[in-house]
Protein backbone atom coordinates (compact mmCIF):
# COMPACT_ATOMS: atom_id res chain seq x y z
CA UNK A 1 0.00 0.00 0.00
CA UNK A 2 2.75 2.49 0.96
CA UNK A 3 4.48 1.75 -2.32
CA UNK A 4 1.30 2.55 -4.22
CA UNK A 5 0.81 5.83 -2.31
CA UNK A 6 4.40 6.87 -2.99
CA UNK A 7 3.99 6.02 -6.68
CA UNK A 8 0.76 8.02 -6.86
CA UNK A 9 2.35 11.08 -5.20
CA UNK A 10 5.42 10.94 -7.44
CA UNK A 11 3.40 10.63 -10.64
CA UNK A 12 0.88 13.27 -9.50
CA UNK A 13 3.65 15.75 -8.64
CA UNK A 14 5.53 15.06 -11.87
CA UNK A 15 2.46 15.46 -14.05
CA UNK A 16 1.42 18.60 -12.14
CA UNK A 17 4.86 20.10 -12.67
CA UNK A 18 4.65 19.27 -16.37
CA UNK A 19 1.22 20.86 -16.61
CA UNK A 20 2.48 23.98 -14.81
CA UNK A 21 5.43 24.25 -17.14
CA UNK A 22 3.29 23.73 -20.23
CA UNK A 23 0.64 26.21 -19.03
CA UNK A 24 3.32 28.78 -18.31
CA UNK A 25 4.86 28.27 -21.73
CA UNK A 26 1.46 28.45 -23.36
CA UNK A 27 0.68 31.67 -21.46
CA UNK A 28 3.97 33.26 -22.47
CA UNK A 29 3.27 32.34 -26.05
CA UNK A 30 -0.25 33.75 -25.84
CA UNK A 31 1.16 37.01 -24.39
CA UNK A 32 3.45 37.38 -27.38
CA UNK A 33 0.53 36.80 -29.74
CA UNK A 34 -1.68 39.17 -27.70
CA UNK A 35 0.88 41.96 -27.92
CA UNK A 36 0.86 41.76 -31.68
CA UNK A 37 -2.92 41.51 -31.84
CA UNK A 38 -3.32 44.34 -29.35
CA UNK A 39 -1.11 46.74 -31.29
CA UNK A 40 -2.98 45.85 -34.47
CA UNK A 41 -6.30 46.42 -32.72
CA UNK A 42 -5.19 49.86 -31.39
CA UNK A 43 -3.92 50.90 -34.80
CA UNK A 44 -7.06 49.72 -36.56
CA UNK A 45 -9.28 51.49 -34.02
CA UNK A 46 -7.35 54.73 -34.37
CA UNK A 47 -7.38 54.56 -38.13
CA UNK A 48 -11.06 53.78 -38.22
CA UNK A 49 -12.04 56.61 -35.88
CA UNK A 50 -9.81 59.05 -37.74
CA UNK A 51 -11.19 58.07 -41.12
CA UNK A 52 -14.81 57.80 -40.14
CA UNK A 53 -15.18 60.76 -37.80
CA UNK A 54 -12.24 63.15 -37.98
CA UNK A 55 -11.56 63.26 -41.71
CA UNK A 56 -14.96 64.72 -42.62
CA UNK A 57 -15.97 68.13 -43.87
CA UNK A 58 -18.85 68.37 -41.36
CA UNK A 59 -16.56 67.71 -38.43
CA UNK A 60 -14.05 70.21 -39.85
CA UNK A 61 -16.75 72.95 -40.10
CA UNK A 62 -18.20 72.17 -36.65
CA UNK A 63 -14.81 72.56 -35.07
CA UNK A 64 -13.93 75.73 -37.03
CA UNK A 65 -17.31 77.26 -36.26
CA UNK A 66 -17.15 75.97 -32.68
CA UNK A 67 -20.52 74.24 -33.09
CA UNK A 68 -20.77 72.68 -29.62
CA UNK A 69 -24.02 70.89 -30.27
CA UNK A 70 -22.71 69.11 -33.38
CA UNK A 71 -19.49 68.25 -31.61
CA UNK A 72 -21.31 66.69 -28.63
CA UNK A 73 -23.49 64.67 -30.97
CA UNK A 74 -20.32 63.44 -32.69
CA UNK A 75 -18.86 62.41 -29.34
CA UNK A 76 -22.04 60.51 -28.52
CA UNK A 77 -21.98 58.63 -31.83
CA UNK A 78 -18.33 57.67 -31.34
CA UNK A 79 -18.89 56.37 -27.79
CA UNK A 80 -21.86 54.34 -28.88
CA UNK A 81 -19.80 52.64 -31.51
CA UNK A 82 -16.76 52.21 -29.26
CA UNK A 83 -17.80 51.46 -25.68
CA UNK A 84 -14.15 51.17 -24.64
CA UNK A 85 -13.82 54.98 -25.08
CA UNK A 86 -14.07 56.61 -21.70
CA UNK A 87 -13.82 60.29 -22.69
CA UNK A 88 -13.60 62.61 -25.73
CA UNK A 89 -12.76 66.31 -25.65
CA UNK A 90 -11.29 69.10 -27.71
CA UNK A 91 -7.81 70.26 -26.74
CA UNK A 92 -5.52 73.05 -27.79
CA UNK A 93 -2.27 72.10 -29.50
CA UNK A 94 0.64 74.22 -30.59
CA UNK A 95 1.57 72.02 -33.52
CA UNK A 96 1.40 73.79 -36.85
CA UNK A 97 1.49 70.59 -38.92
CA UNK A 98 -0.01 67.48 -37.36
CA UNK A 99 -0.25 63.76 -38.11
CA UNK A 100 -3.61 62.13 -38.56
CA UNK A 101 -3.40 60.73 -35.01
CA UNK A 102 -1.01 59.96 -32.21
CA UNK A 103 -1.20 57.19 -29.58
CA UNK A 104 0.10 57.57 -26.06
CA UNK A 105 -0.43 55.87 -22.71
CA UNK A 106 -0.80 57.25 -19.27
CA UNK A 107 -0.92 55.07 -16.20
CA UNK A 108 -3.74 52.66 -17.03
CA UNK A 109 -5.27 54.44 -20.05
CA UNK A 110 -4.65 54.85 -23.76
CA UNK A 111 -4.73 58.37 -25.23
CA UNK A 112 -5.51 59.03 -28.89
CA UNK A 113 -4.93 62.51 -30.33
CA UNK A 114 -6.73 63.08 -33.62
CA UNK A 115 -6.14 65.98 -36.02
CA UNK A 116 -9.21 67.27 -37.92
CA UNK A 117 -9.02 67.15 -41.70
CA UNK A 118 -11.31 67.72 -44.59
CA UNK A 119 -12.33 64.67 -46.51
CA UNK A 120 -9.74 65.28 -49.21
CA UNK A 121 -7.09 65.94 -46.52
CA UNK A 122 -6.32 69.33 -48.10
CA UNK A 123 -7.18 71.33 -44.97
CA UNK A 124 -6.90 70.68 -41.24
CA UNK A 125 -7.66 72.62 -38.10
CA UNK A 126 -4.45 73.98 -36.62
CA UNK A 127 -3.89 74.33 -32.84
CA UNK A 128 -6.88 72.06 -32.05
CA UNK A 129 -7.31 68.29 -31.78
CA UNK A 130 -9.67 65.74 -30.38
CA UNK A 131 -8.38 63.88 -27.32
CA UNK A 132 -9.84 60.38 -26.98
CA UNK A 133 -9.20 58.45 -23.76
CA UNK A 134 -9.63 54.68 -24.20
CA UNK A 135 -9.91 52.00 -21.51
CA UNK A 136 -7.07 49.58 -22.50
CA UNK A 137 -8.65 46.72 -20.54
CA UNK A 138 -11.90 46.97 -22.51
CA UNK A 139 -9.92 47.06 -25.72
CA UNK A 140 -8.13 43.86 -24.54
CA UNK A 141 -11.47 42.24 -23.90
CA UNK A 142 -12.63 43.18 -27.39
CA UNK A 143 -9.98 40.85 -28.88
CA UNK A 144 -11.05 38.03 -26.61
CA UNK A 145 -8.27 38.18 -24.00
CA UNK A 146 -9.45 37.48 -20.45
CA UNK A 147 -6.35 36.23 -18.64
CA UNK A 148 -4.44 39.53 -18.72
CA UNK A 149 -5.16 42.62 -16.63
CA UNK A 150 -3.72 46.06 -17.43
CA UNK A 151 -1.98 47.11 -14.26
CA UNK A 152 0.67 49.78 -13.73
CA UNK A 153 2.49 47.49 -11.26
CA UNK A 154 2.81 44.55 -13.66
CA UNK A 155 5.16 43.55 -16.45
CA UNK A 156 5.80 45.53 -19.60
CA UNK A 157 3.13 45.09 -22.21
CA UNK A 158 2.87 47.38 -25.27
CA UNK A 159 2.52 51.13 -25.89
CA UNK A 160 3.91 51.84 -22.42
CA UNK A 161 1.27 49.77 -20.69
CA UNK A 162 1.91 47.07 -18.09
CA UNK A 163 -0.01 43.89 -17.31
CA UNK A 164 -0.57 41.20 -14.74
CA UNK A 165 -1.75 37.64 -15.25
CA UNK A 166 -5.22 36.94 -13.89
CA UNK A 167 -5.02 33.13 -14.15
CA UNK A 168 -2.69 30.62 -12.42
CA UNK A 169 -0.34 28.13 -14.09
CA UNK A 170 -2.31 25.41 -12.37
CA UNK A 171 -6.07 25.34 -12.41
CA UNK A 172 -8.70 22.87 -11.33
CA UNK A 173 -8.44 20.90 -14.56
CA UNK A 174 -4.68 20.63 -14.16
CA UNK A 175 -5.13 19.05 -10.74
CA UNK A 176 -7.91 16.85 -12.10
CA UNK A 177 -5.89 15.69 -15.07
CA UNK A 178 -2.81 15.09 -12.92
CA UNK A 179 -4.93 13.00 -10.57
CA UNK A 180 -6.37 11.00 -13.46
CA UNK A 181 -2.93 10.39 -14.98
CA UNK A 182 -1.48 9.36 -11.61
CA UNK A 183 -4.43 7.06 -11.03
CA UNK A 184 -4.04 5.50 -14.48
CA UNK A 185 -0.31 4.97 -13.92
CA UNK A 186 -1.03 3.44 -10.52
CA UNK A 187 -3.65 1.12 -11.98
CA UNK A 188 -1.35 0.18 -14.84
CA UNK A 189 1.47 -0.46 -12.39
CA UNK A 190 -0.77 -2.69 -10.29
CA UNK A 191 -2.03 -4.49 -13.40
CA UNK A 192 1.49 -4.83 -14.79
CA UNK A 193 2.77 -6.16 -11.49
CA UNK A 194 -0.10 -8.64 -11.29
CA UNK A 195 0.42 -9.66 -14.91
CA UNK A 196 4.16 -9.99 -14.41
CA UNK A 197 3.61 -12.06 -11.30
CA UNK A 198 1.16 -14.23 -13.19
CA UNK A 199 3.55 -14.66 -16.12
CA UNK A 200 6.45 -15.44 -13.79
CA UNK A 201 4.37 -17.96 -11.87
CA UNK A 202 3.15 -19.45 -15.12
CA UNK A 203 6.70 -19.65 -16.47
CA UNK A 204 7.94 -21.22 -13.24
CA UNK A 205 5.04 -23.66 -13.29
CA UNK A 206 5.83 -24.63 -16.86
CA UNK A 207 9.51 -24.98 -16.00
CA UNK A 208 8.73 -27.08 -12.94
CA UNK A 209 6.32 -29.19 -14.96
CA UNK A 210 8.93 -29.77 -17.65
CA UNK A 211 11.51 -30.73 -15.03
CA UNK A 212 9.00 -33.05 -13.36
CA UNK A 213 8.21 -34.69 -16.68
CA UNK A 214 11.91 -35.00 -17.48
CA UNK A 215 12.66 -36.66 -14.13
CA UNK A 216 9.63 -38.92 -14.47
CA UNK A 217 10.70 -39.93 -17.97
CA UNK A 218 14.20 -40.72 -16.74
CA UNK A 219 12.91 -42.71 -13.78
CA UNK A 220 10.57 -44.71 -16.04
CA UNK A 221 13.28 -45.28 -18.65
CA UNK A 222 15.81 -46.25 -15.99
CA UNK A 223 13.40 -48.76 -14.49
CA UNK A 224 12.56 -50.25 -17.89
CA UNK A 225 16.20 -50.22 -18.93
CA UNK A 226 17.28 -52.03 -15.76
CA UNK A 227 14.53 -54.58 -16.39
CA UNK A 228 15.82 -55.08 -19.92
CA UNK A 229 12.60 -53.82 -21.52
CA UNK A 230 14.36 -51.06 -23.51
CA UNK A 231 17.24 -51.78 -25.84
CA UNK A 232 17.53 -48.52 -27.82
CA UNK A 233 18.09 -46.31 -24.76
CA UNK A 234 19.99 -43.59 -26.66
CA UNK A 235 17.20 -43.20 -29.22
CA UNK A 236 14.45 -43.26 -26.60
CA UNK A 237 16.11 -40.63 -24.39
CA UNK A 238 16.79 -38.38 -27.39
CA UNK A 239 13.17 -38.50 -28.53
CA UNK A 240 11.93 -37.76 -25.01
CA UNK A 241 14.38 -34.86 -24.68
CA UNK A 242 13.03 -33.28 -27.87
CA UNK A 243 9.52 -33.48 -26.36
CA UNK A 244 10.62 -31.74 -23.13
CA UNK A 245 13.51 -29.34 -23.87
CA UNK A 246 12.25 -25.88 -25.03
CA UNK A 247 13.38 -25.08 -28.57
CA UNK A 248 14.39 -28.65 -29.49
CA UNK A 249 13.04 -29.90 -32.82
CA UNK A 250 15.64 -32.52 -33.76
CA UNK A 251 18.86 -33.98 -32.44
CA UNK A 252 21.65 -36.54 -32.51
CA UNK A 253 23.82 -38.51 -30.08
CA UNK A 254 27.48 -39.28 -30.79
CA UNK A 255 29.45 -41.79 -28.71
CA UNK A 256 33.19 -42.26 -28.58
CA UNK A 257 34.32 -45.66 -29.83
CA UNK A 258 38.01 -46.42 -30.35
CA UNK A 259 38.99 -42.70 -30.46
CA UNK A 260 36.29 -41.93 -33.04
CA UNK A 261 32.88 -40.35 -32.46
CA UNK A 262 30.03 -42.16 -34.21
CA UNK A 263 26.29 -41.49 -34.47
CA UNK A 264 24.22 -43.87 -32.31
CA UNK A 265 20.86 -42.05 -32.33
CA UNK A 266 19.07 -39.32 -34.30
CA UNK A 267 15.68 -37.64 -34.51
CA UNK A 268 14.75 -35.77 -37.67
CA UNK A 269 17.72 -37.18 -39.60
CA UNK A 270 18.77 -40.28 -41.54
CA UNK A 271 20.70 -42.31 -38.93
CA UNK A 272 21.60 -45.03 -41.43
CA UNK A 273 23.49 -42.52 -43.58
CA UNK A 274 24.96 -40.62 -40.63
CA UNK A 275 26.34 -43.90 -39.26
CA UNK A 276 28.66 -44.04 -42.28
CA UNK A 277 30.74 -41.12 -41.01
CA UNK A 278 32.68 -40.48 -37.82
CA UNK A 279 34.73 -37.68 -36.26
CA UNK A 280 38.18 -37.66 -34.72
CA UNK A 281 38.94 -36.47 -31.21
CA UNK A 282 40.52 -33.32 -32.69
CA UNK A 283 37.40 -32.52 -34.73
CA UNK A 284 35.19 -32.88 -31.67
CA UNK A 285 37.54 -30.96 -29.33
CA UNK A 286 36.14 -27.55 -30.36
CA UNK A 287 32.67 -28.57 -29.13
CA UNK A 288 33.77 -30.34 -25.94
CA UNK A 289 35.87 -27.65 -24.25
CA UNK A 290 32.89 -26.11 -22.39
CA UNK A 291 30.01 -27.50 -20.35
CA UNK A 292 27.70 -26.61 -23.23
CA UNK A 293 27.91 -24.84 -26.57
CA UNK A 294 25.24 -23.09 -28.66
CA UNK A 295 26.14 -22.81 -32.32
CA UNK A 296 24.37 -20.94 -35.10
CA UNK A 297 24.97 -20.76 -38.82
CA UNK A 298 25.77 -24.40 -39.58
CA UNK A 299 25.54 -23.53 -43.28
CA UNK A 300 29.09 -22.19 -42.95
CA UNK A 301 30.61 -25.71 -42.92
CA UNK A 302 33.13 -25.88 -45.75
CA UNK A 303 35.67 -28.26 -47.20
CA UNK A 304 38.50 -26.68 -45.18
CA UNK A 305 37.01 -28.05 -41.92
CA UNK A 306 35.08 -31.12 -43.12
CA UNK A 307 36.01 -33.66 -45.78
CA UNK A 308 33.99 -33.48 -49.01
CA UNK A 309 32.37 -36.92 -48.65
CA UNK A 310 31.55 -36.29 -44.99
CA UNK A 311 30.18 -32.82 -45.79
CA UNK A 312 27.89 -34.26 -48.45
CA UNK A 313 26.36 -36.71 -45.96
CA UNK A 314 25.96 -33.91 -43.39
CA UNK A 315 24.12 -31.82 -45.98
CA UNK A 316 21.76 -34.56 -47.13
CA UNK A 317 21.27 -36.85 -44.13
CA UNK A 318 22.21 -34.30 -41.43
CA UNK A 319 20.26 -31.32 -42.94
CA UNK A 320 22.88 -28.82 -41.75
CA UNK A 321 21.50 -26.30 -44.22
CA UNK A 322 18.15 -26.29 -42.38
CA UNK A 323 19.54 -25.96 -38.85
CA UNK A 324 19.31 -22.42 -37.42
CA UNK A 325 20.84 -23.24 -34.02
CA UNK A 326 22.15 -26.28 -32.19
CA UNK A 327 22.73 -26.90 -28.48
CA UNK A 328 25.74 -29.16 -27.87
CA UNK A 329 26.25 -30.75 -24.45
CA UNK A 330 29.42 -32.87 -24.06
CA UNK A 331 29.41 -35.64 -21.46
CA UNK A 332 32.76 -36.31 -19.82
CA UNK A 333 33.64 -39.51 -18.01
CA UNK A 334 36.95 -39.50 -16.15
CA UNK A 335 37.95 -36.19 -17.82
CA UNK A 336 37.38 -37.57 -21.33
CA UNK A 337 34.52 -36.54 -23.60
CA UNK A 338 32.71 -39.81 -24.20
CA UNK A 339 29.39 -38.55 -25.59
CA UNK A 340 27.98 -35.52 -27.45
CA UNK A 341 24.31 -34.70 -26.99
CA UNK A 342 23.02 -32.36 -29.73
CA UNK A 343 19.62 -30.67 -29.94
CA UNK A 344 18.69 -28.64 -33.03
CA UNK A 345 16.18 -25.96 -34.01
CA UNK A 346 15.16 -25.27 -37.61
CA UNK A 347 13.39 -21.92 -37.11
CA UNK A 348 15.29 -19.49 -34.84
CA UNK A 349 18.89 -18.75 -33.90
CA UNK A 350 17.80 -17.77 -30.36
CA UNK A 351 15.73 -20.91 -29.79
CA UNK A 352 17.66 -22.10 -26.74
CA UNK A 353 17.94 -20.35 -23.37
CA UNK A 354 18.97 -21.16 -19.79
CA UNK A 355 16.13 -23.60 -19.16
CA UNK A 356 16.90 -25.40 -22.43
CA UNK A 357 20.52 -25.81 -21.37
CA UNK A 358 19.53 -26.99 -17.89
CA UNK A 359 17.14 -29.67 -19.16
CA UNK A 360 19.50 -30.71 -21.96
CA UNK A 361 22.30 -31.22 -19.44
CA UNK A 362 19.92 -33.30 -17.33
CA UNK A 363 19.20 -35.61 -20.28
CA UNK A 364 22.87 -35.60 -21.31
CA UNK A 365 23.98 -36.66 -17.82
CA UNK A 366 21.44 -39.47 -17.88
CA UNK A 367 22.78 -40.55 -21.26
CA UNK A 368 26.22 -40.50 -19.67
CA UNK A 369 25.00 -42.89 -16.98
CA UNK A 370 23.49 -45.11 -19.67
CA UNK A 371 26.80 -45.05 -21.54
CA UNK A 372 28.68 -45.85 -18.35
CA UNK A 373 26.33 -48.78 -17.72
CA UNK A 374 26.80 -50.03 -21.29
CA UNK A 375 30.58 -49.75 -20.93
CA UNK A 376 30.41 -51.52 -17.58
CA UNK A 377 28.29 -54.31 -19.07
CA UNK A 378 30.76 -54.57 -21.95
CA UNK A 379 33.68 -54.77 -19.54
CA UNK A 380 31.88 -57.36 -17.43
CA UNK A 381 31.11 -59.36 -20.56
CA UNK A 382 34.72 -59.15 -21.66
CA UNK A 383 35.88 -60.17 -18.20
CA UNK A 384 33.35 -62.98 -18.20
CA UNK A 385 34.66 -64.11 -21.57
CA UNK A 386 38.18 -63.93 -20.25
CA UNK A 387 37.22 -65.82 -17.12
CA UNK A 388 35.36 -68.35 -19.21
CA UNK A 389 38.35 -68.69 -21.50
CA UNK A 390 40.70 -69.07 -18.54
CA UNK A 391 38.40 -71.65 -16.97
CA UNK A 392 38.71 -73.83 -20.10
CA UNK A 393 42.24 -73.01 -21.27
CA UNK A 394 45.78 -73.32 -20.04
CA UNK A 395 47.13 -69.83 -19.32
CA UNK A 396 50.68 -70.72 -20.46
CA UNK A 397 50.13 -72.46 -23.80
CA UNK A 398 46.57 -71.38 -24.67
CA UNK A 399 45.62 -75.05 -25.11
CA UNK A 400 42.53 -76.60 -23.54
CA UNK A 401 42.88 -77.38 -19.85
CA UNK A 402 41.76 -80.54 -18.01
CA UNK A 403 38.22 -79.19 -17.42
CA UNK A 404 37.63 -78.44 -21.07
CA UNK A 405 39.23 -81.73 -22.10
CA UNK A 406 36.98 -83.76 -19.81
CA UNK A 407 33.77 -81.96 -20.96
CA UNK A 408 34.76 -82.25 -24.61
CA UNK A 409 35.78 -85.88 -24.12
CA UNK A 410 32.43 -86.84 -22.60
CA UNK A 411 30.59 -85.30 -25.57
CA UNK A 412 32.92 -87.02 -28.02
CA UNK A 413 32.48 -90.44 -26.36
CA UNK A 414 28.68 -89.97 -26.37
CA UNK A 415 28.88 -89.23 -30.10
CA UNK A 416 31.13 -92.23 -30.70
CA UNK A 417 28.70 -94.48 -28.79
CA UNK A 418 25.83 -93.37 -31.06
CA UNK A 419 27.87 -93.67 -34.24
CA UNK A 420 29.82 -96.78 -33.24
CA UNK A 421 33.20 -95.06 -33.63
CA UNK A 422 36.46 -95.54 -31.77
CA UNK A 423 38.14 -92.86 -29.69
CA UNK A 424 41.81 -92.79 -28.68
CA UNK A 425 43.21 -90.89 -25.69
CA UNK A 426 46.96 -90.15 -25.73
CA UNK A 427 48.73 -89.13 -22.52
CA UNK A 428 52.18 -87.62 -23.18
CA UNK A 429 54.90 -86.71 -20.70
CA UNK A 430 58.07 -84.88 -21.83
CA UNK A 431 61.48 -86.40 -21.19
CA UNK A 432 64.44 -84.32 -19.94
CA UNK A 433 62.21 -81.27 -19.36
CA UNK A 434 63.04 -81.03 -15.65
CA UNK A 435 66.70 -80.66 -16.54
CA UNK A 436 65.90 -77.66 -18.78
CA UNK A 437 63.94 -76.05 -15.95
CA UNK A 438 66.69 -76.66 -13.40
CA UNK A 439 69.58 -75.50 -15.60
CA UNK A 440 68.00 -72.62 -17.55
CA UNK A 441 65.17 -71.45 -15.36
CA UNK A 442 61.39 -71.50 -15.56
CA UNK A 443 61.26 -68.73 -18.16
CA UNK A 444 63.05 -70.92 -20.69
CA UNK A 445 61.06 -73.94 -19.54
CA UNK A 446 57.77 -72.08 -20.08
CA UNK A 447 58.84 -71.07 -23.57
CA UNK A 448 59.68 -74.71 -24.37
CA UNK A 449 56.20 -75.75 -23.23
CA UNK A 450 54.61 -73.05 -25.40
CA UNK A 451 56.57 -74.22 -28.44
CA UNK A 452 55.64 -77.88 -27.84
CA UNK A 453 51.99 -76.91 -27.37
CA UNK A 454 52.01 -74.97 -30.63
CA UNK A 455 53.52 -77.93 -32.50
CA UNK A 456 50.93 -80.33 -31.16
CA UNK A 457 48.09 -77.94 -32.06
CA UNK A 458 49.27 -77.89 -35.65
CA UNK A 459 49.32 -81.66 -36.19
CA UNK A 460 45.87 -82.56 -34.80
CA UNK A 461 42.69 -82.60 -36.88
CA UNK A 462 39.79 -80.22 -36.44
CA UNK A 463 37.72 -82.93 -34.76
CA UNK A 464 40.46 -83.70 -32.21
CA UNK A 465 41.60 -81.83 -29.10
CA UNK A 466 44.98 -81.34 -27.45
CA UNK A 467 45.26 -80.13 -23.85
CA UNK A 468 47.85 -79.47 -21.16
CA UNK A 469 47.02 -81.01 -17.79
CA UNK A 470 49.88 -79.30 -15.97
CA UNK A 471 53.65 -79.45 -15.74
CA UNK A 472 54.97 -81.23 -18.86
CA UNK A 473 51.89 -83.43 -19.40
CA UNK A 474 49.87 -83.13 -22.60
CA UNK A 475 46.74 -85.19 -23.34
CA UNK A 476 45.04 -85.63 -26.73
CA UNK A 477 41.77 -87.20 -27.80
CA UNK A 478 41.35 -88.49 -31.36
CA UNK A 479 37.89 -89.24 -32.77
CA UNK A 480 37.22 -92.11 -35.18
CA UNK A 481 40.81 -93.27 -34.92
CA UNK A 482 41.79 -96.96 -35.19
CA UNK A 483 44.67 -98.43 -33.14
CA UNK A 484 46.92 -98.47 -36.19
CA UNK A 485 46.11 -94.82 -36.99
CA UNK A 486 46.67 -93.89 -33.36
CA UNK A 487 50.13 -95.46 -33.34
CA UNK A 488 51.03 -93.66 -36.59
CA UNK A 489 49.88 -90.38 -35.08
CA UNK A 490 51.98 -91.02 -31.94
CA UNK A 491 55.07 -91.69 -34.04
CA UNK A 492 54.54 -88.45 -35.97
CA UNK A 493 53.91 -86.61 -32.72
CA UNK A 494 57.13 -87.91 -31.16
CA UNK A 495 59.07 -86.82 -34.23
CA UNK A 496 57.52 -83.38 -33.95
CA UNK A 497 58.48 -83.12 -30.28
CA UNK A 498 62.05 -84.26 -31.00
CA UNK A 499 62.66 -81.44 -33.48
CA UNK A 500 65.31 -79.04 -32.07
CA UNK A 501 63.98 -76.09 -30.08
CA UNK A 502 65.92 -72.85 -30.49
CA UNK A 503 65.51 -70.11 -27.88
CA UNK A 504 67.80 -67.13 -28.21
CA UNK A 505 71.26 -68.68 -28.80
CA UNK A 506 70.41 -72.00 -27.15
CA UNK A 507 69.20 -75.25 -28.72
CA UNK A 508 67.28 -77.90 -26.82
CA UNK A 509 66.46 -81.55 -27.63
CA UNK A 510 63.73 -83.37 -25.82
CA UNK A 511 61.55 -86.44 -26.31
CA UNK A 512 58.41 -87.89 -24.75
CA UNK A 513 56.66 -90.98 -23.47
CA UNK A 514 53.10 -91.64 -24.53
CA UNK A 515 50.37 -93.88 -23.17
CA UNK A 516 47.43 -94.88 -25.39
CA UNK A 517 43.93 -95.85 -24.22
CA UNK A 518 41.09 -96.67 -26.62
CA UNK A 519 37.32 -96.44 -26.29
CA UNK A 520 35.53 -98.72 -25.67
CA UNK A 521 38.15 -101.40 -24.96
CA UNK A 522 40.10 -99.42 -22.31
CA UNK A 523 37.26 -97.44 -20.73
CA UNK A 524 33.66 -96.45 -21.23
CA UNK A 525 34.03 -92.87 -20.01
CA UNK A 526 36.61 -90.12 -20.22
CA UNK A 527 37.86 -90.51 -16.66
CA UNK A 528 38.68 -94.21 -17.22
CA UNK A 529 40.42 -93.46 -20.48
CA UNK A 530 42.53 -90.68 -18.88
CA UNK A 531 43.56 -92.91 -15.96
CA UNK A 532 44.37 -95.85 -18.20
CA UNK A 533 46.34 -93.76 -20.70
CA UNK A 534 48.22 -92.21 -17.77
CA UNK A 535 49.06 -95.68 -16.45
CA UNK A 536 50.26 -96.72 -19.90
CA UNK A 537 52.45 -93.59 -20.11
CA UNK A 538 54.08 -94.35 -16.73
CA UNK A 539 54.65 -97.92 -17.87
CA UNK A 540 56.37 -96.63 -21.01
CA UNK A 541 58.50 -94.14 -19.01
CA UNK A 542 59.46 -96.87 -16.49
CA UNK A 543 60.54 -99.30 -19.21
CA UNK A 544 62.05 -96.53 -21.39
CA UNK A 545 59.57 -97.14 -24.19
CA UNK A 546 58.36 -94.43 -26.56
CA UNK A 547 54.72 -95.41 -26.23
CA UNK A 548 52.55 -98.16 -24.80
CA UNK A 549 48.98 -99.24 -25.56
CA UNK A 550 46.63 -99.99 -22.65
CA UNK A 551 44.67 -103.27 -22.41
CA UNK A 552 41.98 -104.36 -20.01
CA UNK A 553 44.02 -106.81 -17.95
CA UNK A 554 47.34 -106.37 -16.19
CA UNK A 555 48.84 -109.42 -17.85
CA UNK A 556 48.61 -107.85 -21.26
CA UNK A 557 49.94 -104.57 -19.89
CA UNK A 558 53.00 -106.32 -18.36
CA UNK A 559 53.86 -107.88 -21.69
Amino acid sequence: MIRHIVLFVIVFSTVLAIFAFLNHQRFEHSVRLTKTAYINKVEQTAKYISAMYFQRDATFRSLVQNDVKSIEKLFTDIKQEFPEIKEIRVIQTDQRVSKLYEIESSSETLIFKFSIYTENLSLYVPNKAFLVIVDPQELLYSIGVRNIKIDKTGKDFVLGLKYQRTSMDLDFFSFLNASLVALMVLLYSMWSKTRTKFLVERTLWKKTERERKALQIMMDLTEKYLQGKIQESYQTLLEKAIEIVPGAQGGTVLVRENDRYVYVASAGYDLKELSKISFSVEEIAQWSSNEFFIRTGLKKYDESTVAVDKLEILKTAGRIGDIKSTLIVPVKIKSQTMLLFNLDNFEREDAFWDESVELARLFANHLGMVLEKINLERQLKEQQQIMEYLSFHDTLTGLANRRMFEEFGEKLISLAKREGKKVSVLFMDLCKFKKINDEHGHQIGDEVLRIIGGRLQKIIRGSDLVSRFGGDEFVMILYDCSPVEAEKFVQRMIETVKEPIKIDDKEFHISANVGIAEYPQDGENIDQLIRNSDSAMYYAKKHELTYVRMFRNRKQLSE
